[in-house]
């Protein structure tokens, strides 16, 4: 393998060749079959940054240098799979494996790419060049949000992320002290598409829509403009395929700002809030530390999706009881044997690491222990929408708010009686939880309540405790309220409200007075066998009743009978 001015943060394997080249990233790997090792590239940025795809090349070796291709290139020396701009023949990859690539790698921290293999074609590599972006630098146009930068600014369109089939207006305003320039990252608007970004493409003298192709655009200079500018779309469709990613600069480094007004909808993962999968090698002590991250500004929030995982008689052999050498043996695949974390484990994981910006999870080790890795799935969530239940504030027109209400807050032996106040444009939002994890003196002076809720279920003599992050569609105005509400360290609530367009939230912050002994919960016991005297003297009674009931009944038919027919005789018939 050969490396020219490698990069801390590429994942580096046999024929992986990462270089930076005036400011871009690079990687290289042998073209051949989609089978062999060697022919995967991998693009890979650092915490907090996403890729920005910008060129994909083919490249052939002179004959000189004695290059094997086809299934013998796993064979050849690194220089036979290295994009070194010497000596080499290239040719751009077609639009549609651009589109394909563009579509797998775009805002993403990392992704690994399967390039299509054709026999007739006497290619030795392919290489890619891409810029990591920092991630609190980019603005969806989905999103009702704004974002500040030093000198570069980025906003996008990405229609995979939405699921929904409505034709949508969105606006994004441009604002800078100083002249700003347009580069288009990667354009690809569907022939359908286009026309709602006519407007916005008509402002920056961009081609107008083909009929066919719709407009495609890659990384290209676009126009120098004075802010304030408006970007706008009108009855946008969700297509899979359409992106619109672009970048402003400041040739000044002056601040830029853009402000999106939101499109009204819900959108998976493009506003702020993150999602991270980290698998990592479990079953001895040098492999027994893992850690969680976020970037500066964001905090965990944990998922359902924490569980060892493990595989013993699947080719390659993973060992248990210590930390595999085998990369495949420390993550997930098909067909292996998952356990969720216990109830203590997962007890464990959320104290140590939830609303922190990082922590070291050491999973309790089982000996002998059956697991090879462990997966943990988490959110990172700006501290900004993180709203905290015990004090007096509001928020509005959040597309995701986060509230949380922590026990070990609170001061012993002292109680509350407050709420939060939920509502939206919509009439509906989207509420997650995270984790209720409740004592039973306090769980049942907690409640979730809407015209067509009430929650939480569940709530016994053993508490209530739940760390399933599961989404229940309510209507609102939704309140979350504290009822006399005693202090227990324990407590913790972590609940995630949204909407694409937006979220109202109003807490009146929870003043701590004097607990009073009687509002401790009482909940019946389900075990309880009943008294079978009791039961006894129960159906004696009902057996009495109901022959006094029939015997009154008697009497009053036979009354009526007799009036009856006093009145026949008094009336001469």
């Amino acid at each position: 393998m050969m490396v020219t001015d490698t990069i801390s943060k590429c994942v580096f394997g046999l024929f992986l060749v990462c270089t930076v080249v005036q400011g871009l990233k690079g990687v290289s790997t042998c073209y051949g079959p989609t089978s062999l090792p060697c022919t995967s590239p991998t693009l890979i940025c650092g915490d907090g940054e996403v890729i920005s795809v910008a060129t994909g090349i083919y490249g052939q070796k002179a004959a000189s240098d004695n290059c094997p291709s086809g299934g013998n290139i796993c064979t050849a020396n690194a220089t036979c799979c290295t994009f070194l701009k010497t000596k080499e023949l290239r040719e751009k990859m077609s639009p549609e494996l651009i589109k394909s690539v563009q579509q797998n790698c775009t805002y993403q921290q990392s992704c690994t790419l399967n390039i299509p293999y054709t026999s007739s074609q006497d290619y030795h590599f392919t290489y890619f060049s891409y810029h990591c972006i920092e991630a609190a630098a980019v603005l969806s146009l989905m999103c009702k949000d704004t974002v500040s930068a030093n000198s570069k600014s980025y906003m996008f369109y990405f229609g995979k992320q939405r699921s929904d089939k409505l034709a949508v207006n969105c606006s994004c305003e441009l604002q800078s002290s100083s002249d700003v320039t347009m580069s288009t990252r990667y354009v690809h608007l569907s022939p359908q598409t286009c026309p709602s970004f006519q407007s916005t493409l008509s402002r920056f003298n961009l081609s107008t829509c083909n009929a066919t192709h719709g407009f495609v655009r890659e990384y290209k200079f676009v126009d120098h403009f004075l802010p304030p500018v408006v970007l706008s779309v009108e009855n946008l469709l969700a297509r899979d395929d359409d992106i619109f990613w672009v970048e402003f600069y400041s040739r000044e480094r002056k601040p830029i700002t853009v402000s999106c007004s939101g499109c009204g909808i819900d959108i998976q993962g493009a506003c702020g809030r993150t999602s991270h999968v980290l698998q990592t090698c479990y079953g001895g002590e040098m492999c027994s530390e893992h850690e969680l991250k976020c970037k500066e500004g964001q905090n965990i929030a944990l998922t359902s999706s924490v569980y060892f995982g493990g595989r013993s008689y699947r080719s390659p052999v993973c060992e248990y009881a210590t930390c595999n050498s085998v990369s495949r043996c420390c993550s997930f695949e098909g067909g292996d044997a998952l356990r969720t974390f216990n109830e203590d484990e997962l007890n464990t994981l959320y104290d140590t690491c939830l609303f922190k910006e990082s922590c070291t999870s050491i999973p309790q080790y089982r000996n002998p222990g059956n697991s090879t890795y462990i997966s943990y799935k988490y959110d990172c969530i700006p501290e900004s929408s993180i709203i905290d239940m015990m004090e007096e504030e509001s928020v509005s027109g959040f597309t995701e708010v986060f509230v949380k209400y922590s026990g070990n807050r609170r001061s012993n032996g002292t109680t509350i009686n407050c709420g939060c106040e939920v509502t939206s444009p919509a009439s509906t939002i989207t509420l997650a939880v995270y984790q209720i994890r409740m004592h039973p003196d306090s769980c049942c002076q907690l409640s979730m309540t809407s015209p067509d809720t009430n929650l939480p279920e569940g709530c016994t003599k053993h508490g209530l405790k739940q760390f399933r992050s599961r989404n229940v569609v309510v209507t609102v105005p939704f309140r979350i309220s504290f009822s006399k509400m005693v202090a227990r360290p324990e407590d913790s609530v972590v609940l995630r409200l949204s909407s694409g367009k937006g979220v109202e939230l109003n807490c009146g912050g929870c003043p701590e007075y004097a607990v009073d002994p009687r509002v401790i919960c009482d909940y019946p016991d389900p075990t309880t066998t009943p008294d079978p005297d009791n039961d006894t003297a129960a159906i004696a009674a009902g057996v009495m009743g109901s022959l006094v009931f029939i015997f009154l009944i008697a009497c009053i038919v036979w009354m009526c009978k007799k009036k009856k027919k006093k009145k026949i005789n008094d009336d001469g018939f």
